[in-house]
């Protein structure tokens, strides 16, 4: 979200020969942060704690350093304390102590974190000034309307993490902690999670609502969603008005391909634990891009609703069965709890023509997981002579009777084999596919 990449976009919508080549845009949505922009104390503080991560990692890799990378033990110690020594100047600022002018090393590194702060600022102003009265929506929809085959929109905000790994991790390795390295690092943009992480304001997740919206009103039809963000703090764009709903359900309809990904780099840290009605709102989000029957892929993958020690505080499994899908084909999700009932009616919903559902990570609320494979058994049976039964494949099941079986005992039923480099389908697969008559978690029954 910046002037020159909006710049380069509109100039590629209007090249002659290049817009005929472009399928598909991308929107990166990390951002600048209005507390970091505002506030030197609050970003001294957040450089801080990067450059104390940072060399918590340089000093548990100074083997590596040296056999690997062929620096010498003094080369990676003399990196080691120049970046404690930055991380200490940072702190003074952030703890407002007065400038020691008889340290000169503690001087410049106090003097790079002011100047990093003002470039911070400048470009924080440079992004709000795009988002004001919805002029970066606009400008992209615009420049796509131009592009005749840009049919496949992008909204992502992981990308950053391997701008963060080469900055933050790699290249560092390699440079003398001078001015224009560091200015460039520090002024690095963050994503939603990090944000969530260090309770700072809430970034642009309405352009998630806005963006598809705008884009149908230049008169572009979407055939392809893909929305990849890591975890919010606040929620409260996504609990849009019904007049919104119903116009982001509008530009849905085209879509025959929908992705949404709701996973965070260190994910199992910031479990999602939102109030009912912040909760609400994401599944009528969900609901509005899924209310149309072009759809011919679904896949949902939320490793943040729950995890092994923090169980499921909310399961929304309703979205896969409020409606038919005429022509879907294939639907995948991941971390999705739900009860039993909720299992069965998903599964008596999905349409005929549907040729794979995979099911990971899922979470069984109620009843068995022995019900449950006879119920999806039942379900994919072909209801006449034209038919064909679908693949359903489950990994990693979690909950009912699963809980007191092993996990030897699990994956013998629930892992696929290989024979003699063929993929060998699950017992499980197997008897929910019809190629065998036993139900191998009965055998537990009652252990």
């Amino acid at each position: 979200m910046t002037p020159s990449s909006l710049s380069r976009l509109d100039n590629i919508s209007k090249h002659p020969l290049i817009a005929k080549g472009v399928k598909k845009l991308h929107v990166d949505l990390y951002y600048f942060d209005l507390v970091l922009a505002h506030n030197l104390q609050a970003f001294a503080e957040y450089s801080a704690e990067n450059m104390l991560e940072w060399n918590h990692r340089m000093e548990s890799m100074i083997n590596y350093e040296m056999k690997y990378q062929g620096r010498s033990e003094e080369e990676v110690l003399e990196t080691i304390r120049l970046g404690r020594a930055a991380q200490t100047a940072w702190e003074g600022i952030m703890d407002d102590s007065p400038d020691d002018p008889s340290n000169d090393e503690d001087v410049k590194f106090r003097m790079i974190l002011r100047k990093a702060h003002a470039e911070y600022n400048r470009l924080f102003v440079e992004q709000e000034t795009l988002l004001k009265d919805g002029g970066f929506e606009s400008a992209v929809a615009t420049a796509m309307s131009r592009i005749p085959v840009a049919i496949r929109l992008e909204m992502k905000d992981d990308t950053l993490w391997k701008i963060e790994e080469y900055t933050r991790s790699g290249e560092l390795r390699y440079h003398d902690f001078g001015e224009r390295f560091l200015v460039r690092r520090l002024t690095l943009p963050i994503n939603f999670e990090e944000a969530r992480s260090r309770q700072l304001v809430g970034p642009p997740s309405g352009l998630l609502l806005k963006l598809p919206v705008a884009i149908h009103k230049a008169g572009v039809s979407l055939t392809h969603l893909d929305i990849k963000v890591s975890p919010l703090l606040d929620y409260s764009a996504f609990a849009s008005s019904a007049a919104d709903l119903r116009a982001l359900t509008a530009s849905a309809q085209t879509l025959k391909h929908f992705s949404f990904e709701h996973r965070g780099k260190e994910s199992t840290l910031f479990p999602i634990r939102d109030q009912e009605d912040v909760k609400e709102g994401r599944k009528k989000l969900l609901k509005a891009f899924l209310d149309t029957p072009s759809l011919e892929h679904i896949s949902m993958d939320f490793p943040t609703l729950w995890d092994d020690e923090n169980q499921p505080s909310y399961n929304f499994a309703s979205i896969l069965y409020f409606r038919t899908w005429e022509n879907l084909g294939h639907l995948s999700t991941n971390y999705f709890p739900l009860q039993l009932e909720q299992l069965e009616q998903f599964a008596n919903k999905l349409h005929p023509i549907i040729r794979f559902v995979y099911m990971s990570s899922t979470r069984l609320l109620s009843g068995t997981w022995a019900e449950a494979l006879d119920l999806l058994r039942q379900a994919s049976l072909p209801r006449n002579h034209l038919e064909k039964r679908y693949l359903m494949s489950i990994r990693a099941p979690r909950g009912g009777e699963l809980d007191t079986m092993s996990r030897e005992e699990i994956s013998a039923i629930f892992e696929e084999t290989k024979e003699k480099g063929w993929r060998e389908r699950s017992l499980a697969e197997k008897y929910m596919s019809g190629l065998i008559e036993k139900n191998h978690l009965r055998d537990f029954e009652g252990s």
